[in-house]
């Protein structure tokens, strides 16, 4: 495999070209055909590394988005296609059938990458009435149920109608924004806020500057006609997202947009705000955390009639914090509930029995200022409470209890507990805005046995109540509104004054969330439970009695928060759930690398080591590698023993076989007819440098153990093979300066590649490490020790799963010869590493025994 970049190849083409006149022959045929091998070998290292980085994506459960998968196979297949043209280059007429067969394979990589996407085509929109069981996928879990709950149940709902997720596909289609969804996604990275922010504003800017297709807007238009309009009345609506995936058993909280007050003019507009935000930083984060395909979420519409409320809020069927609950529990506040779900008010709390005529338990009044209401020019209006508001409950006893009823009815039709939004219009009726499952945890302070003794750390907070239950330590930071979320550090217990949506971004990060205000009812708490965060709410004083940087204990069960770390109370700290183990992007993946990952070409002498019998990628791989050395360096195909002509055995004290081949000037005159050298014959300082490190006293190598190819070894039944085979040693070839080295030994290998001549301009010292005979893990875990310490030496370096390649330029040749050393001591130093490495801690230890044995780090010639 080659290791070195086009860049790379740039510097030193005139090297290796005047190489190939000076060493080979002269022959226009011989350096076409090293030039064909050195392309190979390029495009042999970028196809292992989108394979590394596939692995990755499965084995370390990385959250990219699918078109990120899509991106890294077309680089893979990309890569083996160009491998099979210079192959055949190298072999006109051989090797052309395995064309034809990798066609095949990457064919049906293709039809997996390729998600089923639903027809653009009518019904752009569906009444209540129109929207049937099958119809989920059209209208999204929100407008399916709401369909629900007029037709079926008969408890009141707002007047309105379903934009299909068809309009969505075709609004995509119409405006050809296909290409550029799929280029944004393929290189986002969610864990960066920046990335997050600068896709969501270039997708989002996308959708906002396209425009409606004239149908579309027609239905929009004549939805509205037909249901709202009428001689003397045109009311506004509220546009809600109601995408494919939503309310369903990921809730997607506070994810999406809701645009309200909405005339009749504003329709199309307020429906690009609406597709728009399937893709804003919140709900990028939480779909693809949560292993969701784009093209499994496609964007319904709710268009409903907008309601003159007087009060709104959340009910909860049962309680989500609790495995027992016997109430129904209702969250109120005057005007619009859109506050409290954003989390910036607290509410009223009504807690109505389950049983008999669902009496009022229990209410308790919360501390309230403000207001949003309707606006005929504004839209939405905050404005103060008046005092005949501020001092009563936002909802009366009779309308808790018929609220209760519909919860207990919603429950019992869709078969769990359910999270339900509802309004109250100012005549006092009653409407349901939507009715999704209820995200349930079980509680700590249930679940747990308590310690009778009290916690010894001071306590710096006792208020407010728990919306997600849990402990969580570390250091305190306070948000504000110009704090930007990308400098929230991990293990962080976030203090606010309230429950933003926008937290949802950086939720892997916190250990906890504290809030002045805020609710159990919010959109955050929500998700706030599906993630197992603590989350402590309503606080009032958090943001004013809490320090920045501080570490604290938050216990939310309890309602406190304790300076330092409570050792007594960590054990109790909730595991973050997370993503599911299983998700469409999981499943989706498996079955592409199984047509990539596996290996059945094991046996290069054997009669099925051939094209016909390539299954997956890997195959191919191993095949065109395989056979580009041979056709490069004449290796016959002698079952029992192939040789490289020209090839001469080294002779070292060091239990590796190793075969030198000379391009020039790489072995003092007089070794040229010797079949074994020494290192007194080698002319070529790099590989005797590198050998200085392999010969490091710090190595110890077993006595009587040959270190060789033992994947090769293992692959040829009957260990016909002996031990100075060179099908299972290591290869060499130098020039004077110049300097390629195949490294076989254990179960993974080294290509070591370097320059290190009079120009350091054009020095470099670059090298690709992979393999092992440990499981995944100890193989990550020896890739983390190398490039810790390849780091610490100045190289530039590319960890992908269980490989890794690094790069140093512009060095003098002394220069180079000190980090060839280090790097000969290094392969010796890691060669059982990733079957003794158990931890990250460990890792850490091992660098530190390295680099304290080691050679002098230089600085890289400017």
């Amino acid at each position: 495999m080659g290791i070195y970049t086009e860049s790379d190849a740039m510097s030193f083409y005139s090297f290796l070209k005047l190489m190939a006149y000076r060493i080979f022959t002269p022959g226009a045929l011989l350096r076409r055909k090293y030039g064909a091998f050195k392309s190979l070998l390029e495009f042999d290292r970028v196809a292992h590394r989108e394979m590394a980085v596939l692995e990755g994506f499965y084995h370390n459960g990385e959250a990219v988005d699918f078109c990120a998968v899509k991106k890294s196979c077309r680089r893979l297949t990309h890569a083996v296609s160009k491998m099979i043209e210079n192959l055949i280059v190298m072999a006109p007429r051989t090797y052309n059938i395995l064309q034809e067969i990798f066609l095949s394979i990457s064919s049906n990589i293709c039809d997996l990458l390729t998600v089923d996407q639903k027809a653009a085509s009518p019904p752009f929109a569906l009444t209540y009435q129109e929207i049937g069981p099958e119809d989920a996928e059209k209208v999204g879990g929100k407008a399916a149920h709401l369909a629900v709950i007029h037709r079926e149940l008969g408890i009141p709902v707002p007047r309105g109608f379903a934009v299909t997720s068809s309009a969505f596909h075709y609004f995509c289609d119409f405006n050809n924004l296909g290409p550029t969804i799929l280029d944004a996604l393929a290189d986002l990275d969610i864990h960066s806020p920046s990335s997050l922010e600068a896709t969501s504003r270039e997708l989002v800017s996308r959708f906002m500057n396209a425009s409606v297709p004239p149908e579309i807007e027609e239905i929009l238009l004549k939805g509205y006609d037909d249901l709202f309009q009428t001689e003397d009345h045109a009311p506004t609506v509220s546009m809600r997202s109601s995408a494919v995936g939503e309310d369903a058993a990921l809730s997607f909280a506070g994810q999406y947009r809701t645009v309200l007050n909405v005339t009749r003019e504003q329709l199309c507009s307020a429906y690009k705000k609406v597709i728009a935000s399937k893709y804003s930083p919140m709900a990028l984060y939480y779909r693809i955390r949560n292993g969701l395909l784009d093209q499994e979420t496609p964007m319904a519409v709710l268009v409903l009639e907008m309601v003159d409320v007087e009060a709104g809020g959340i009910l909860y069927s049962a309680d989500p914090l609790s495995s027992v609950s016997e109430t129904v529990r209702i969250y109120s506040i005057w005007g619009l509930g859109e506050l409290l779900v954003k989390g910036i008010v607290a509410p009223d709390l009504l807690e109505v029995s389950r049983e008999g005529d669902f009496p009022l338990l229990n209410s308790r009044q919360a501390s309230k200022e403000f207001k949003a209401v309707l606006h005929v020019e504004k839209g939405i209006e905050t404005v103060s409470l008046d005092e005949g508001e501020r001092g009563r409950l936002s909802l009366d006893e009779e309308s808790a209890r018929q609220l209760a009823r519909w919860g207990v009815q919603l429950e019992a039709h869709f078969g769990s507990p359910q999270d339900v939004e509802w309004c109250k219009d100012r005549k006092g009726n009653l409407y349901i805005l939507q009715s999704r499952p209820l995200g349930m945890e079980q509680s700590l302070q249930e679940s747990r046995k308590k310690k009778e003794t009290a916690v010894p750390n001071a306590v710096l907070l006792a208020a407010g109540e728990k919306a997600s239950a849990g402990v969580g330590a570390g250091k305190v930071v306070k948000t504000t509104s110009k704090m930007d979320l990308k400098d929230i550090p991990r293990g962080a217990v976030l203090v606010a004054p309230v429950t933003s949506p926008k937290f949802t971004q950086i939720i892997e990060r916190l250990s906890a969330v504290v809030t002045d205000v805020g609710s159990i009812a919010g959109h955050f708490a929500s998700v706030a439970r599906e993630w197992g965060i603590p989350l402590l709410v309503n606080t009032e004083i958090a943001t004013q009695v809490l320090k920045d940087g501080e570490t604290v204990t938050v216990d939310a069960d309890g309602g406190r928060v304790y300076a330092g770390v409570a050792q007594d109370l960590l054990p109790l700290t909730c595991d973050l759930r997370g993503s599911p183990q299983e998700t469409p992007f999981r499943r989706r993946l498996r079955r592409v690398l199984d047509w990539i990952s596996p290996l059945n070409l094991t046996d290069p002498q054997n009669e099925n080591f051939s094209p016909e019998h390539c299954k997956t990628v890997h195959d191919a791989l191993r095949f065109i590698h395989e056979k580009a050395v041979e056709e490069m360096f004449s290796i016959g195909a002698d079952r029992h023993q192939r040789s490289v002509r020209g090839a001469k055995k080294l002779l070292t004290d060091i239990p590796i076989a190793v075969y030198v081949l000379d391009l020039g000037e790489g072995l003092h005159p007089s070794a040229h007819f010797k079949k074994k050298v020494a290192l007194q014959d080698i002319a070529n300082r790099p590989l005797k440098a590198l050998w200085r490190g392999l010969s490091h006293p710090s190595i110890e190598w077993a006595s009587g153990l040959r270190h060789l190819d033992w994947q090769e070894f293992d692959r040829v039944s009957g260990g016909i093979f002996s031990m100075e085979s060179q099908f299972l040693s290591s290869f060499a070839l130098i020039a004077r300066d110049y300097l390629n080295m195949n490294i076989r030994f254990g179960y993974h290998f080294v290509v070591l590649d370097t320059l290190c001549g009079l120009n350091p301009r054009e020095n470099y010292v670059s090298l690709h490490f992979e393999g092992g005979g440990g499981d995944y893990e100890g193989r990550t875990l020896r890739v983390l020790f190398l490039s810790r310490v390849l780091e610490h030496y100045g190289f530039e370096v590319h960890p992908e799963g269980d490989m890794i390649t690094a790069q140093v330029k512009k060095l003098s040749s002394e220069e180079s010869e000190v980090f060839l050393e280090m790097a000969g001591r290094m392969f010796g130093f890691t060669r059982l590493l990733d079957i003794r490495l158990k931890g990250r801690e460990e890792v850490e230890e091992l660098v530190d025994e390295f680099l304290s044995n080691g050679v002098r780090p230089v600085e890289s010639h400017p």
